[in-house]
Formats: structure tokens, sequence, C-alpha cells
């Protein structure tokens, strides 16, 4: 019950925050103009993510609070996942070389594995799993410039992973995590 409570939050507190952000990046002029490389026509407002990773946060913190996730899973997560944000949010405000996005994303993404499952997998799959993520970063933001399509696929790929997790008898701390962060 609580997970869904939390998912309800989450999405509530996602939808208030993308209208405020929404205003705030119209008055400070944070604005993706379209060009040659873009898949949308209009000017577009940057930031919205900011009100998904402020409510995911909240979500994270219930859940933890709640005993539905452990520690080191709610470390990795919000670490891993504020350094991801806010070189996203810097690079909205100002573009930063793919190399520099690209050394935070792998931090990110060895620190998660080493705080959650270094100890139970092999060298091998560490490294393909650190990998894993890179790739995912990097794909889900090449599909961020295409309007509405990073959310739609991460509401779908998070809830099918949960769905799988329930199924398989898997993780229910990444199963709530996922259900959660789906919502917003």
């Amino acid at each position: 019950m609580i997970v869904v409570l939390t998912g309800v939050a989450s999405l509530l507190i996602a939808v208030l925050l993308t209208g405020a952000i929404r205003k705030l990046a119209l008055s400070h002029g944070l604005l993706d103009v379209p060009n040659a490389r873009s898949s949308h026509t209009r000017v577009t407002p940057r930031g919205g993510g900011g009100a998904i990773v402020l409510s995911s946060i909240g979500a994270l913190l219930a859940l933890a609070y709640a005993g539905k996730i452990q520690g080191s899973l709610l470390g990795a997560l919000l670490v891993g996942g504020a350094a991801v944000a806010a070189i996203g949010f810097l690079d909205d405000r100002r573009p930063i070389p793919a190399g520099a996005r690209l050394v935070v994303h792998l931090g990110a993404a060895i620190l998660a594995v080493a705080w959650v499952g270094a100890p139970q997998v092999s060298h091998v799959g560490a490294v393909l799993a650190v990998l894993a993520i890179v790739w995912s970063l990097n794909l889900f933001n090449f599909m961020d410039g295409i309007d509405g399509i990073a959310a739609s696929e991460a509401v779908f790929v998070l809830w099918a992973g949960a769905l799988l997790l329930l199924i398989t008898g898997g993780s229910p701390s990444v199963a709530a995590v996922s259900l959660t962060m789906g919502a917003a």
C-alpha cells in the first residue's frame, strides 16, 4: 500500500512541479531553440526533468523511511542520480562537452554498481553493468530531444521492469523504486 501511495504522491508532485519549472524556465530564458538537429519545431522550455528528479527523490526517501528499500540502493540512486541530474541541468543552462558528461556518467555508474552490485557479480559482470548504465543514460539523453518520447519510454521500461520483478520473485525494493519513479 505504501508503494502505491508513494507512487501517487510522486505523480502529483511531478505534475505540480512541472508547471512551476516551466514558468521558471520561460521567465529565465531557459529555452531549447530548434536547430538542424532538433526533432521539435517550436521553442521548448528546458529543465522539466527537474520535476521528475525532485519527486523521485521524495519518493525514494519515503520508501526508505517505510523500510521498502535498502540503504545501499537508496545511496546509489540518490548520489549517482544527483550527479547525473546535476550535469544534465548544467548542460541545459550552458552546453557541456560530451567528454565531461561521459566522465560524470561513468562515475555515477561505477558508484552505483560498486555500492549495490559489485560484491554479487564478477568483475566482467560489473564492467558490463557499468557500460549498460552509461549506454542507457546516453540513449535516454538522445531521446530527451524528441518531445515526449523520453518520458513515455521511461514509464514503460520502469513499469515493465517492476512487473517482471514481481512476476519472477525479483527484488521487491527495485520493483518499488521502479513503480514510484515510473509514476514520477
